[in-house]
């Protein structure tokens, strides 16, 4: 977009002290099953994190959103990096702004999990090495949201990428100065306000309807609620409702991963991109091929629902070919009432859905 359509472009507004903004808001990422499974920091379980090593191992296992972190250089470079200094995962000291990036793309190595090693790497080289990926980036210091403006206009970025800080001003600033097309996410002061809605139980202010996502944490000092169905599912709902998604950091737990997809979550980030796919995918053939374990008085009472289809002269409490045992009439029975008996999966259900695995040879 050129400057002259910028100017002219209708734009969210600041209302009050930066807390409540009014305008357009594009629309958010495809609801597609890759999309709910965002790769925290690359695949920074297996490989050093927001490394060029962790986003493509996790891009080669099927993951096409990316959550990465920005720091700034010395002289003015953008580079994907979470701390501010240098001491935990380098082999250097220090603040990242005290070197430049020559020196940091000739000197720095950053080690990861399995005694992986690779270099740091910038915003530019992984936008354009991904072209069709989705980003999350998180703005980790203010002196670092020029520079990252200047990026996302010369890439020519800003329609696949969503940003995050604590501050909501800041991100209207990246969005005022790059495209309406940049996704954000909610600043801790409306998320704080949706946080004690869902806790209390009380109707949210409808004007905290200022971005596309709202990021909440699965486990930590900060706000471990997500681990309460209750509130989850209440905060869920609160956001749902304003047109807000809903994403999870860091789950790493499978059991947790299928209650939040369950419950509608629309994605979770996580430290092992490659395994949450694997998930999905067993999700998702499970739910082609009918296998889900759905309660029979939920599928019987669908209208929408196609039914099961049964054999011709047969019907559904009475087995095809064969005396009926006692098992199969007491899960017939219990199926035909509707009570909402769960369908007992067989071995071979299981397996395709993964919960048999052969040891490796």
């Amino acid at each position: 977009m050129v400057k002259e359509d910028m100017e002219h472009a209708d734009l969210p507004r600041v209302i009050g002290q930066s807390k409540y903004f009014e305008g357009p808001l594009p629309p958010r990422f495809d609801a597609h099953f890759r999309e709910r499974v965002i790769a925290h920091r690359g695949s920074s379980g297996l490989y050093p994190e927001n490394t060029k090593m962790a986003f493509q191992h996790a891009w080669d296992n099927g993951c096409r959103v990316f959550e990465t972190d920005v720091q700034v250089t010395s002289d003015g470079v953008v580079v994907c990096f979470h701390d501010s200094t240098l001491d935990r995962i380098t082999n250097l000291n220090g603040p990242i702004t005290g070197y430049s990036w020559e020196i940091l793309k000739s000197t720095a190595v950053v080690h990861g999990p399995h005694g992986w090693r690779d270099s740091i790497l910038r915003l530019d080289d992984l936008l354009l090495a991904f072209p069709y990926a989705q980003f999350i980036i998180d703005i980790k210091t203010p002196t670092a949201i020029q520079p990252l403006i200047e990026v996302i206009n010369r890439t020519r970025s800003a329609g696949r990428i969503c940003v995050s800080h604590s501050w909501s001003a800041y991100l209207e600033e990246v969005r005022a100065a790059t495209s309406p097309l940049l996704q954000r996410t909610l600043g801790w002061e409306n998320l704080s306000e949706l946080i004690r809605c869902a806790r209390t139980g009380t109707t949210p202010d409808p004007r905290i309807k200022v971005a596309n996502w709202v990021h909440i944490p699965y486990d930590g000092l900060i706000s471990p609620l997500m681990r309460n169905p209750v509130f989850a599912q209440r905060f869920m709902s609160m956001a749902h409702d304003f047109g807000i998604g809903v994403r999870v950091w860091s789950v790493n737990s499978f059991t947790a991963m299928n209650q939040f997809w369950n419950m509608g979550i629309d994605a979770v980030t996580t430290d092992y991109p490659e395994r949450a796919i694997e998930l999905m995918f067993n999700r998702v053939a499970q739910s082609k091929r009918g296998e889900l374990l759905v309660p029979h008085s939920i599928t019987a009472e669908s209208s929408s629902d196609p039914k099961p289809a049964t054999p011709s002269g047969t019907t559904p409490s009475t087995p095809v070919s064969g005396a009926p045992t006692a098992h199969s009439a007491q899960t017939s029975s219990n199926a035909s009432s509707g009570n909402g008996i769960l369908k007992r999966p067989s071995r071979r259900e299981l397996r395709l859905a993964g919960h048999y695995r052969h040891p490796r040879r």
